[in-house]
């Protein structure tokens, strides 16, 4: 008898349910940002990080114990202002700075939650901010957007999921050299995105269902 109502639970929940479901990720306390310049000309390295906030859209769907993230997935992330320290001119101020990610393609990888996800053709772009040196901008990355990366194959994040929340975790360092007056300069942004999303109702109801049809096909395997 208990097998038979898992199985009828099972399809009375997974029929015509709709699986994918549009979340809302928001940044968890631990969201960072870091920023490293190293200039050529005897000028030196200056890094500092600080905190991130911001949110992320994506339609997620864990048909069958998978994963799949749906096309489309974006987000945007301000810093809060902070300092770099350890240039041979001076201290440097980082003001305004905001980031971000957008994935056009989408993902599908396998289950068991934690989920390894590969952010392979993931853009990730600081698209302004101000670096602050003695009162004169130095770098305007607004007006030269100049660090605009696509993430190679092997950058993974790791996903999570208990029915009720979603938790995605998104490191991701880029590094980019330019020349300025003839100076090269290598900048490095790293990037710990720490997301939460909580799945509307309608989602826990999709789960529960993805999670009844696995204990009803372990009845059906038992028998």
């Amino acid at each position: 008898m208990t097998k038979i109502m898992l199985v009828a639970a099972a399809a009375f929940l997974g029929a015509g349910t709709a699986r994918a479901i549009p979340l809302s990720f928001t940044t968890l306390p631990g969201s960072s940002f870091g920023l490293t310049i190293a200039a050529g000309g005897g000028l030196g390295t200056a890094s500092n990080s600080s905190t991130v906030t911001g949110s992320l859209s994506a339609d997620v769907d864990f048909t069958g114990g998978a994963l799949t993230i749906g096309p489309g997935a974006s987000g945007s992330f301000a810093v809060a202002d902070f300092t770099l320290t350890g240039f041979a001119l001076g201290a440097m101020d980082v003001e305004s700075f905001a980031l971000r990610v957008t994935n056009a393609a989408g993902t599908a990888v396998p289950g068991p939650s934690p989920y390894t996800v590969d952010l392979v053709g993931s853009i990730i772009a600081v698209t302004q901010g101000l670096v602050i040196l003695n009162g004169v901008t130095v770098f305007d990355f607004g007006a030269f957007p100049i660090v605009a990366v696509a993430a190679p194959a092997g950058t993974y994040s790791t996903v999570t999921e208990d029915g009720a929340t979603v938790d995605w975790t998104i490191p991701f360092t880029t590094v980019t050299t330019i020349l300025t007056g003839g100076i090269p300069v290598e900048i490095t942004v790293t990037t710990d995105l720490q997301l939460t999303a909580i799945v509307p109702e309608s989602g826990t109801v999709a789960l529960l269902g993805v999670g009844l049809g696995g204990l009803a096909a372990a009845a059906r395997r038992r028998a």
